[in-house]
């Protein structure tokens, strides 16, 4: 896979020096299964089906705090962004509560691609409809009941469906 990083992306894996700045500024590192200078190591190594199997794309926020941090500028944000990514295309096998963390991902990218922004209320149906979780029912409709849930369209962005598709063309 990381030649995979090198063939289609501009993210040099092997400038990852593995001391851990940005482990240190992750502040989800402690969640996650490997840390973000693991995971980068078994990238390095050549461990895809441990990469793939792993939370730590799926925990990470996108913060970039692990980014700034590193002294080599490796964009391990961005490895986080394109493991998710290939996840996805590959259908890989991750552990039931990352299976939750993806089902709201995608719920999220499908309100984004179909309206080029984001209504909250869309998002959470959508991901409640997708993991059969209603436990919190009754708070949605008291929310409702007190105006705090908006769940009416939110208008369509010209032109945002055409450059979505042209970033999954590249690969994106």
């Amino acid at each position: 896979m990381a030649s995979w990083f090198g063939r289609n992306t501009e993210i040099r894996i092997d400038d990852c020096d593995g001391k851990g700045a940005c482990t240190g500024a992750c502040p989800f590192a402690e969640s996650m299964d490997f840390a973000p200078h693991q995971l980068m190591r078994l990238l390095q190594i050549g461990d895809d089906s441990c990469v793939l199997r792993s939370n730590a794309a799926w925990i990470c926020t996108d913060c970039m705090a692990c980014n700034a941090a590193c002294p080599s500028k490796v964009d391990v944000g961005g490895v986080f962004a394109h493991l998710r990514r290939i996840s996805i295309q590959e259908d890989a096998t991750l552990p039931p509560d990352v299976e939750m963390v993806r089902l709201l991902h995608d719920a999220f990218v499908e309100e984004l691609k179909g309206y080029g922004r984001v209504n909250d209320v869309h998002v959470a149906m959508a991901y409640k409809a997708r993991s059969l979780d209603f436990t919190d029912l009754g708070l949605a409709f008291q929310l409702f009941s007190r105006g705090r849930l908006r769940p009416f369209a939110a208008r369509k962005t010209r032109g945002f469906r055409e450059w979505f598709a042209s970033i999954e063309e590249e690969g994106g």
